[in-house]
């Protein structure tokens, strides 16, 4: 599904937050969990563009990024 292109994973990504905050909702801890490990290593790879396929915005999007999954951890540890 991702093929490294920061529009491909910024889709991808939100709609990994979703996913995780619908587990969060449904009080599933370990849905959460693989959501949030999914979310985790799709935000490692925007992380680690190339320069060349960085959009201007990237490192405000990446820190965007990590302030929602931590939020998102803090919810998950909440359930537990």
């Amino acid at each position: 599904m991702i093929d490294g292109s920061w529009l491909t994973l910024t889709g991808h990504l939100s709609a990994v937050v979703r996913q995780c905050e619908r587990r969060i909702d449904e009080r599933d801890a370990a849905g959460a969990t693989r959501a949030y490990a999914d979310l985790e290593a799709g935000v490692d790879r925007l992380a680690h563009l190339p320069a060349r396929s960085q959009p201007q915005c990237h490192a405000l999007l990446v820190a965007d990024l990590q302030a929602v999954m931590s939020q998102l951890a803090a919810k998950i540890r909440a359930l537990r």
